[in-house]
């Protein structure tokens, strides 16, 4: 554990878990093992941090956040609240459920309510809108929504 880090109550951080200085974590928080957690970095109240996972320096992450193991987030990434980070289908067929993880690159922005899907990068300095669903892959520096 770096310097100078804040952590709420009922937190639970697991072993072999490294975090960098000035962590900052709200109440009821997870953080599951084989974990890096960079400088800077901020998870709100109620969110979950798998296995494995790297949050890269300056990271925001709001409340309520899901992420799956192997989810790699880069330097300067905000996600909003309650965002779901999905690794694996969840249509209920077995024979389709195939683990492909997720990349948000430095710089990425995803709004509140937004789910990414299975195998989706985020390129550097692009955008999600709230309350997206993305399931393909999205270019740097574009600002993605869902046109209904």
């Amino acid at each position: 554990m770096g310097s100078g880090p804040v952590i709420g109550e009922h937190c639970i951080i697991f072993g072999n878990v490294f975090i960098g200085d000035r962590f900052r974590c709200g109440d009821n928080v997870l953080i599951r093992d084989n974990t890096a957690i960079g400088d800077g970095v901020t998870i709100g109240n109620w969110s979950f941090v798998d296995t494995d996972v790297v949050v890269a320096d300056r990271a925001t992450i709001g409340d309520e956040v899901w992420i799956p193991r192997s989810t790699r987030i880069g330097c300067g990434v905000g996600i909003g609240h309650n965002v779901r980070l999905m690794t694996e289908p969840v249509d209920g067929c077995p024979a389709r459920r195939s683990y492909r993880n997720i990349i948000l690159e430095d710089g990425c922005t995803i709004g509140k309510d937004a789910v990414i899907g299975p195998g989706v990068c985020v390129g550097a300095g692009a955008s999600v809108e709230a309350g997206a669903t993305v399931t393909d892959d999205v270019p740097p520096d574009v600002r993605y929504c869902n046109v209904q």
